[in-house]
């Protein structure tokens, strides 16, 4: 959509840097929070508004920086980490390059457009049907791919079968209790108004 679509926008951007982001893809969201940010001035024709948008990305991506230089205390357990604890923190240098990656991709990817738009009216020219399914096959394999590569950041935080179940088995059992308990309380306080509603009958 970006590409063939209607191009380069700050909604969309937005849209990809607020999913991306909630899916765990850090990196992915920073640039998009990047992107929307410096198209502010196409997100709205209010100057209050760009200037929300501006703060907005510049949160996000201070947020993501957090997590991504975020080291938990030695003692800390699963249940008090804050909320910057995301993965293992990343290389320092990594995030401290994140605008100069960004300048270098963002070029990377312009230059790649231009050449697929110069290719494609090239095509065109030529009189070759825009339908044809190796239209771009030529160009594939002059410029080879554009995504980025798969790193780190894909691993998924997730807890073990048998922890899960551990923990439901515990938590059934601690229910339990609780109800036992909470009967046996009914059910002593039953007998003493019993016992207190006899005791004034026979007075």
């Amino acid at each position: 959509m970006w590409q063939e679509g209607g191009g380069p926008n700050p909604h969309f951007a937005l849209a990809i840097g607020e999913i991306i982001l909630r899916v765990g893809q850090r990196y992915i969201a920073w640039n998009a929070f990047e992107r929307a940010s410096r198209m502010a001035a196409r997100f709205s024709a209010d100057p209050d508004t760009q200037e929300f948008l501006r703060q907005h990305c510049s949160q996000r991506q201070t947020q993501i920086e957090e997590s991504l230089r975020f080291v938990a205390a030695p003692d800390s357990s699963r249940r008090s980490l804050p909320w910057q604890y995301v993965s293992t923190p990343a290389d320092p240098e990594i995030v401290d390059s994140l605008q100069l990656t960004f300048e270098s991709e963002l070029a990377d990817g312009e230059k790649y457009q231009r050449e697929c738009q110069a290719y494609e009216d090239s095509q065109i020219a030529a009189g070759r049907p825009i339908d044809d399914p190796s239209f771009f096959d030529e160009f594939h394999r002059d410029h080879g791919e554009i995504a980025s590569p798969v790193g780190l950041e894909e691993s998924i935080l997730r807890v073990p079968r048998r922890a899960r179940s551990e923990f439901e088995s515990k938590d059934t059992f601690h229910t339990a209790i609780l109800g036992a308990g909470v009967g046996a309380m009914c059910v002593a306080l039953l007998q003493r108004m019993i016992w207190w509603f006899k005791r004034r009958k026979t007075l």
